[in-house]
Parts: C-alpha cells; sequence; structure tokens
C-alpha cells in the first residue's frame, strides 16, 4: 500500500501558495488555501462527500474582494493517480479514466471570466462513482480516486490555452487582473482535494478537542489576548506556549501498514500552525506517531507581533483526514 499511503500526503496541496517569499510557511501574509477537508476521507462508491476549505486571506490590501470556487468537474482515476492528468479530461481530452462533471470547458472560449459560472464558497459536494474502485498494479487493496479542483482568486478566472513547452503539469486555469496579466502569487491560489473510496476500508477525520496557551484552556471564540511586541526580530518577541488536544481515539489503525515484525502500524497525526498576527517557531508538531503513540511533548512556540489577527490551527493524519480551528488574537 505505499503508493496510496504516499498520495494521501498530498490531499488538498495546492498547485500554487500565496505569502512572502521569505516568510515562513505559518506566516499568512497573502492568500492562502490551508487545507482542505472531506466529510469522509475514506468514502465508499456512491457516497456523497462533501469537501471544505480552510481559506486564509492575509492580504495587507484587500480592495479587490477574494472570491473561493470550484471547477464542477469530477476527475476519477486519473492516470497514475497524477493531478495533471486530469487536464486533459478537463479541456476535452481524454488521459483514461474519465471524468464526469457537468461542466463543458472545451466550448468556453481562453481569456473569458468564467467565475459567475462557477460554484462559489468552501463547500463543495460530490457523489463517488459506485463503479470507482479498480485493482492497481502492486497495491493489496483495490481503491478509487477522485479529484477536485477549486481556485482562492483576488481577481478573475479565466481558461488559458495550453502551453505546449510547459509541459503536463502547466495549470489550464488561472486568476487574473482588469488588464488579463495573472495576478502575483500572493493573490491566489488554484488547489485540489484528493478523495479515495474503498469498499471496506475507512477512516474518520481526527478530532482537536482544545487548545491551551500559556498552560490555561483557550475559548475558541473569544480567544487569546497578547502583549504587543514590535522588536525588529520576530525571534526577540517574548514566547508562548501553545498546546493542541486531539484525543487518543483520533489515532486510528492505518490498515495494510505493518513494521518491520508484522505488527500493525497506527495513523500519524500531527498539526500545522498558521498566523497573520505573529508567527510560530516552529510549522508542525507531532502529535500522535506510528509506533510511539502520543507524542511526549507537542506543545508549539508563538511570538505575537504588532498587530491583531488570527492562528489557524489544523489537525492532519496522514490518510486524508482533517479538522481546524481559526483563533481570533487580540494584541493589547
Amino acid at each position: 500500500m505505499k503508493k496510496a499511503w504516499i498520495s494521501v500526503l498530498l490531499a488538498g496541496a495546492a498547485l500554487s501558495c500565496g505569502g512572502g517569499d521569505f516568510d515562513p510557511q505559518n506566516v499568512v501574509s497573502g492568500v492562502r488555501v490551508l487545507s482542505s477537508r472531506a466529510d469522509r476521507p475514506y468514502a465508499k462508491p456512491g457516497d456523497t462527500v462533501q469537501v471544505d476549505l480552510l481559506v486564509a486571506d492575509g492580504r495587507a490590501d484587500k480592495r479587490v474582494p477574494l472570491q473561493v470556487a470550484w471547477i464542477p468537474f469530477v476527475c476519477t482515476n486519473p492516470e497514475a493517480d497524477l493531478y495533471y492528468a486530469c487536464f486533459a479530461q478537463l479541456l476535452g481530452g481524454s488521459t483514461g479514466g474519465g471524468g464526469t462533471g457537468g461542466f463543458d470547458l472545451s466550448k468556453v472560449p481562453f481569456g473569458i471570466d468564467i467565475s459567475k459560472q462557477l460554484p462559489q464558497g468552501t463547500s463543495y459536494s460530490v457523489t463517488i462513482p459506485k463503479d470507482i474502485v479498480k485493482a492497481r498494479p502492486g497495491q493489496s487493496d483495490p481503491y478509487g480516486l477522485v479529484m477536485l479542483f477549486n481556485i482562492a482568486c483576488a481577481g478573475k478566472i479565466v481558461l488559458v490555452e495550453p502551453d505546449p513547452s510547459a509541459g503536463a503539469a502547466a495549470v489550464p486555469i488561472q486568476c487574473v487582473d482588469d488588464s488579463g496579466k495573472q495576478v502575483p502569487p500572493s493573490d491566489y491560489v488554484f488547489g485540489y482535494t484528493r478523495v479515495y473510496a474503498y469498499d471496506e476500508r475507512t477512516n474518520a477525520n481526527p478530532v482537536l478537542d482544545g487548545l491551551t496557551f500559556d498552560g490555561k484552556p483557550v475559548d475558541f471564540t473569544a480567544g487569546i489576548t497578547v502583549d504587543r511586541c514590535t522588536a525588529n526580530k520576530p525571534e526577540d518577541c517574548p514566547s508562548h506556549k501553545l498546546g493542541v488536544s486531539v484525543p487518543a481515539s483520533s489515532q486510528e489503525v492505518n490498515a495494510g501498514q505493518v513494521d518491520e515484525y508484522g505488527n500493525p502500524l497506527n495513523e500519524i497525526v500531527w498539526t500545522a500552525l498558521y498566523a497573520d498576527a505573529g508567527r510560530f517557531d516552529e510549522d508542525v508538531r507531532l502529535l500522535y506517531d506510528a509506533r510511539t503513540g502520543k507524542a511526549p511533548n507537542s506543545e508549539a512556540t508563538y511570538r505575537p507581533g504588532a498587530r491583531s489577527g488570527s492562528i489557524w490551527v489544523v489537525v492532519k493524519d496522514n490518510r486524508g483526514g482533517s479538522t481546524w480551528k481559526q483563533v481570533p488574537v487580540t494584541v493589547r
């Protein structure tokens, strides 16, 4: 099962990401899709699955509104499980594996704003085809794969003519400004979500049941309050410890994965941390190890800045499960 396991790690990965070139990954300074979540990370054929996006807009200038849209095209079982193998299907070609969805981009002129034709919002539902599960060479369990594409765009969404010199991975959809020029990477994300389907295997999203800040419980609505820091270097700001509470029941057995002695392995569960006010010293912290269980020290170090904003705490497992909380940060 090694191939499918590695693929799950890429679920929800963005093909382009915003933010300053020199900022740490956890600093939100542009348009970001921080995570995606299927309500059934491992679906069954015929299930209707809802996919949600966690979108953050860290732009300083928000005069151009941000829109989040879905490409109403469902790519099923693309060749070699590659996201870009869906693009030929999307444009009316074929990559073997087929796609459905009811949006025929082959009839849409290049360069025309299609924003209003696309489903808007951070949620989208899809029905998994009943015949999606297929045997795979070298894989112990048959499975199916659905790819869903989305875009967060501070501009207009257009279809672009494929550039043969860019290869098969060239993205056929862009976010452009009023002049038709592609907006900078800080202003858009084109991304995808993988949803796997099995006849028998199941997977639930992890549960984030609490946070602590300097050892005290955090009210998700009220958030946290910190003193302002105006130091020239972020590392000179005072540090605070953020703890993430995930129950042991969120770490499920990773079916098909065993250690060198044949013992079953559990999921890996970790937290990814983001902020548009201040920053974290770490991008991720391990919560549960596949072999040893709960990590002994999973607290993250947070350093406030000069303004109020938000932090985002995302909890993931290595089979595509995800959940999150957005917490307000008040600087006094």
